[in-house]
């Protein structure tokens, strides 16, 4: 009995056992399978998870914006509402703020949100680059297809710094010559073409031809702001953009170099020896701007495209024409170039939503292309140029300015070059040199020891710049 009684257990346990694999087996069968009686269909795990992404809302996101004192001129908004109507779940607040570097590096050290941020100019952006406060986006470019050369051509070599991709463009500040066509009328001089560049010793001898008058009722020939572009455009012309301020190996200083003094020169020169320019001193107390232009008392101004929203019709009492850069002497004279630095967008390293954010600069980069009218878009193929040429010369039709003027000299410029100090400590270079070429303006120290000194601080600077990193 005992025998019959082990065995029936034995039984009884193996039946247990055996149901309980049954049930494992039963569990393990592919996720998503009809429980119905008689079905035979079969549904993969990956079909499951497909089916689950298809059906499921896409992640709401915002993002918050921040807009220096240019972005907040352009059509950045209406691009960006219309980002929102494209893309519905993900919305953009623009924020704006005064003291906008020093405020949005604040921000982003205390991990405050601030997905994207734009960036005014090359050398702000190689700050906040190797600050960290920004983020190279080349992978994102990768993973989305966003091709830097194709979108921006040759000008894309501004939006990297260190040979990597910080930027997104959103509108470019391509320069050109603006001239008062009153002064040119009154010296009995032609006016500036729009198809050929005059050389730069042309432009000194038109300019000292032009000025006219004594004291405050003076007018100058050109109109230089403090900005150092004034002494530094010529030079750069010769030499074929910012980044020649630094030797080829970027470790050094270029300032020594014939062409850079040729220019602080010509400026020196237009200003005590010619009295064809305001003299930099009187233009700093004067404060003296863009808008400056529309008093009717300087014959020529060089500029970026944004003047094109300053000198409106409606803003002054004469008439104005434009025509390319001055060129080097020494070029062909069917030579153009032009240089400017892209408004761009930027993410930063407290942002949490880096794909959504790159998306929104892309779009509004295209938005603002397709949207533009009074600035020159980062993004721009022949009907979008065509478009804004024909705007513009609606809105100064009673300049006499041609819709062929406009696409020749704000878009077809043959050569682009950098414009701004391009290079290692770009900032704190640049800021050395404009203290000792304003010694040098002032009357404080001659030429040749400025040279020196920017030399001295420029390599002093940099080198400092590359032991950090």
């Amino acid at each position: 009995m005992k025998r019959i009684a082990r065995l029936v257990c034995v039984v009884v346990m193996l039946s247990m056992v055996f149901s309980l694999f049954s049930g494992c087996a039963k569990k393990e069968e592919p996720a998503g399978k009809p429980t119905g009686e008689g079905s035979t269909a079969k549904v993969t795990a990956s079909q499951t998870t497909a089916a689950s992404e298809a059906t499921e809302a896409p992640k709401q996101v915002e993002l918050k914006c921040y807009l220096d004192s240019i972005a907040k001129k352009t059509v950045f908004k209406p691009a960006v509402e219309k980002f929102e109507k494209d893309f519905p779940n993900i919305k953009v607040t623009l924020e704006e703020t005064g003291d906008y570097e020093k405020k949005i590096a604040v921000l982003v050290a205390a991990g405050e949100q601030v997905d994207v941020m734009t960036v005014g100019n090359p050398i702000v952006r190689t700050k906040w680059a190797q600050s960290k406060t920004i983020l190279p986006i080349d992978d994102l470019a990768v993973k989305y297809g966003f091709d830097f050369n194709k979108e921006y051509g040759k000008q894309a070599a501004e939006l990297q710094v260190d040979g990597k991709y910080y930027s997104v463009a959103c509108y470019s500040a391509n320069w050109f010559l603006v001239y008062n066509k009153a002064m040119f009328d009154a010296a009995g001089l032609p006016y500036p073409s729009a198809d050929k560049a005059m050389t730069w010793t042309e432009y000194v001898e038109t300019a000292k031809k032009l000025t006219k008058g004594e004291g405050a009722d003076k007018k100058y020939g050109a109109f230089h702001m403090t900005w150092t572009s004034y002494w530094y455009t010529q030079g750069n012309s010769i030499l074929g953009g910012g980044d020649k301020f630094y030797t080829p190996d970027g470790k050094a200083s270029n300032i020594e170099d014939p062409a850079w003094k040729k220019s602080i020169k010509t400026a020196y020169d237009m200003q005590f020896a010619d009295k064809s320019v305001m003299p930099y001193t009187d233009v700093k107390i004067q404060k003296l701007v863009g808008p400056s232009f529309n008093t009717g008392k300087f014959g020529m101004f060089y500029t970026g495209s944004w003047i094109l929203d300053i000198v409106t019709p409606d803003k002054r009492d004469f008439k104005i024409g434009i025509a390319p850069l001055p060129i080097p002497d020494e070029k062909s004279p069917d030579y153009t170039y032009t240089f400017g630095s892209y408004g761009a967008m930027s993410l930063t390293r407290s942002t949490k939503y880096q794909d959504e954010a790159f998306k929104m600069m892309v779009e509004v980069s295209r938005n603002v292309s397709a949207m533009a009218e009074n600035i020159i878009p980062a993004i721009g193929n022949s009907d979008t140029k065509a478009r804004i040429s024909k705007l513009l010369a609606k809105k100064f039709e009673s300049d006499g300015i041609t819709e062929d003027e406009f696409r020749k000299v704000v878009f077809e410029a043959g050569n682009w070059i950098l414009e701004k100090f391009t290079g290692p400590a770009a900032v704190e270079y640049e800021n050395a040199a404009r203290e000792e070429v304003e010694k040098y303006f002032t009357d404080m120290q001659d030429l040749d020891t400025t040279i020196k000194n920017i030399k001295n601080r420029g390599d002093d600077v940099i080198q400092k710049a590359f032991k950090t990193n």
